[in-house]
């Protein structure tokens, strides 16, 4: 029995699985319109079902991405400590994918806790890759990013 068999998708979108260096990452796409791409939280459940409601509120006017970083929900889960250079390298695999899906549209991006920092990260790497980011973090995350992070608003 494989992964696949044991969890549901936790969203109603369509699923795509990309070959990332950590292993498969599981993508939900959903609807069109302006692409949005969304970071689940890291915990011990996590996975794209904590973005659900912004999923769903998304989707009725954008092209709405929703990741499950690996190691979480659907992706793959190799039998190895993943650093947080593998979470990055899955935000841009998914980013840069997205972008070329939709080539025209300015691509935006929303990560949620310490996602934050993985987002701002990339954000900062690739330049360009965002038109805008928006972190929902209650907590301050390293002191090298913070300020990218809240400059990356908008």
């Amino acid at each position: 029995m494989d992964k696949s068999d044991r969890l549901s998708k936790p969203l109603n979108a369509d699923l795509h699985m990309l070959n990332g260096t950590a292993g498969a990452v599981a993508v939900y796409a959903g609807e069109s319109g302006p692409p949005v791409v969304l970071v689940h939280s890291i915990n011990a459940l996590a996975s794209a079902a904590e973005v659900r409601p912004l999923f769903d509120a998304l989707r009725q006017g954008n092209s709405v991405y929703a990741i499950d970083l690996p190691g979480y929900g659907l992706s793959e889960r190799l039998p190895r400590a993943y650093s947080v250079a593998d979470m990055c390298n899955a935000v841009r695999l998914v980013a840069n994918w997205v972008a070329h899906r939709h080539t025209s549209q300015p691509l935006q991006a929303i990560g949620v806790s310490l996602s934050c920092e993985f987002l701002a990260r990339v954000a900062m790497q690739t330049p360009g890759l965002f038109h805008s980011s928006a972190v929902v973090c209650s907590a301050l995350i390293s002191t090298t990013y913070t300020k990218a992070s809240i400059c990356l608003y908008g």
